[in-house]
């Protein structure tokens, strides 16, 4: 059967079953399908195997978000909106962890939202044989981030709020991982059938009210106020004390004044020798608040100290990437099994998003270099 729309879910098709039944797409021909489980070559084969469905492939290049909508025109077939939604407590780590899911739409001009708790209560063990409730309320942080994405790069990457009753989270009756649908969930559907009827290009006018919401619970910060950020210097400081090659940086990060140096502890864990969650969307989260100016372009260099993991130890390939032959970001290629094989967006988690979205990564026994793209 034909369809025109695709509603991409990350492995819920009730999730996914409840955004048609409850938005536009209702009254539409749609397919629910599930978004590969990981960027290894042989699933992005069997996966995007179509030129309707090779779009999506820019969106999934750092992280998998929830939910996508893409409207098959036969044409460009665009992803019209996406969204992101978090059950878990709303302080800065949490949300900042899963921002590496909304990073690429917020920068590739795709109308953005993530559903996060307002408020939640979690149980704490207050003592060997006692629990305490403990109530989390959403960072101002948080609101500045996604004020930062909508007003910079004029897209709008909006907070919507998943109901509660005294902290504890309402979930819709017959959908048991959806929200239930109070007013402002009612808002997030209003904001995604303006996204569809309006082909995912709509004005500041629409989402206006939402935005003004968002600012009046935003507390701006600087970059002095992340305990994970080290300093923001000149450029050519850092290049001294870190004794970096001048002929391995690029030309903007040669020609922007200062970088922020990032550092956060932690990185290596019992678990993982490079670790990702939550830093990893710090990284992102960090690059719209303070590396980009008010058109969204990057004037502050991003430096990342990797403490305690070595290059050495891991699988941390210096490939230049060349996009115009890669299919993560030009869908008219076609793929290729080869170009995947080696391509950074089909590698580690800690590869694709720490070493595409920082300019210069210094390990303990080395120092990489991000050359950007060709």
């Amino acid at each position: 059967m034909k369809y025109d729309y695709i509603i991409w879910h990350d492995n819920d098709f009730d999730l996914a079953f409840w955004v048609k039944n409850n938005s536009v797409l209702n009254t539409k021909k749609v397919q629910l399908r599930c978004i590969p489980k990981t960027n290894k070559p042989s699933q992005i084969m069997n996966y995007f195997n179509d030129d309707c469905t090779k779009a999506v492939m820019k969106y999934i290049k750092y992280e998998t978000p929830d939910v996508i909508i893409q409207k098959i025109d036969n044409n460009t077939n665009p992803v019209l909106c996406v969204t992101e939604l978090m059950t878990h407590t709303p302080q800065w780590q949490h949300p900042a962890q899963r921002f590496t899911r909304l990073y690429t739409s917020s920068i590739l001009k795709t109308p953005t939202a993530l559903i996060i708790p307002q408020r939640k209560v979690k149980w704490e063990k207050g003592s060997r044989s006692d629990y305490k409730q403990t109530f989390y309320s959403c960072s101002p942080s948080v609101y500045q981030l996604f004020v930062d994405a909508t007003k910079k790069n004029n897209t709008p990457t909006l907070i919507f709020n998943w109901p509660n009753f005294e902290g504890y989270l309402l979930y819709d009756e017959k959908h048991q991982t959806s929200p239930f649908i109070d007013d402002e969930i009612s808002k997030w559907f209003k904001f995604i059938n303006t996204c569809i009827e309006k082909n995912g290009i709509i004005n500041e006018s629409d989402y206006s009210s939402i935005l003004d919401k968002m600012k009046s619970k935003a507390e701006v910060k600087l970059p002095e106020d992340f305990d994970t950020i080290r300093d923001v210097l000149d450029t050519e400081n850092v290049i001294k004390e870190f004794k970096l090659d001048k002929s391995k940086l690029s030309e903007s990060f040669l020609s922007n004044k200062k970088t922020l140096i990032f550092a956060p502890n932690g990185l290596k864990c019992r678990n993982s020798k490079f670790r990702t969650d939550p830093y990893a969307g710090m990284l992102c989260a960090f690059d719209i608040m303070f590396c980009r100016d008010e058109k969204f372009k990057r004037t502050v260099n991003l430096l990342l100290i990797a403490k305690n993991v070595k290059k050495s130890q891991i699988s941390f390939e210096d490939t230049v990437h060349i996009s115009k032959q890669c299919p993560f970001i030009n869908q008219n290629m076609e793929l290729d099994e080869k170009h995947l094989i080696s391509c950074c967006f089909t590698q580690a988690k800690y590869r694709r998003i720490y070493g595409e979205v920082a300019d210069v990564i210094i390990f303990d026994d080395e120092i990489y270099y991000n050359r950007g793209e060709e």
